[in-house]
């Protein structure tokens, strides 16, 4: 299991062809209390399934980033109706009379828990340093046939939990 602790949240591109207005907010209620993400999207143009997004999950060492081999791309569509976990928990609060892919207008999303507490278990082998705690960047790109519309960067610590089959183990 593993535990997020989210640092900052922050749009770095808009592609003013495509979006009137973009606002996205990522926030938390109170210590100890789950994210939640909001979004209002005003788009100009009609985005169906040739938009693309791709994730990129980079280690932050010494204020460098550092690409690591966690990469993902999927199609909108595609991520919202097929993938299990990230994919899924957008999908399910999207308006009712909104469905992918979506028609020229407003889509917003209002106050989507985000579930980080059932986190699958990020192997730290993929990091430079095996430790209990690394702090990432992720890299969200959005692309409409190679031109790109949007990008945003979220960076946050990632800290490793041992589960109590493991504790007892080492406690033998």
């Amino acid at each position: 299991m593993a535990d997020l602790d989210l640092q900052n949240f922050q749009i770095e591109y808009i592609n003013p062809t495509f979006y009137n207005a973009v606002n996205i907010s990522i926030k938390r209620q109170g210590r100890n209390k789950p994210y939640f993400f909001s979004a209002y999207l005003d788009y100009k143009q009609y985005v169906g399934d040739n938009l693309t997004m791709k994730a990129n999950v980079y280690e932050v060492i010494g204020g460098r980033n550092i690409l690591t081999p966690l990469r993902f791309e999927y199609t909108l569509c595609y991520f919202l109706t097929h993938d299990s976990f990230a994919g899924k928990m957008f999908g399910e609060h999207l308006p009712s009379n909104v469905t992918c892919p979506f028609a020229p207008g407003i889509v917003e999303i209002k106050q989507v828990m985000l579930h980080t507490e059932n986190l699958p278990s990020v192997t730290t082998q993929i990091f430079t340093y095996s430790s209990l705690s690394v702090k990432i960047c992720i890299e969200v790109e959005c692309l409409y046939v190679n031109e790109r519309i949007l990008l945003a960067k979220t960076y946050m610590n990632v800290k490793m939990k041992l589960n109590n089959r493991h504790i007892n183990n080492k406690m033998q």
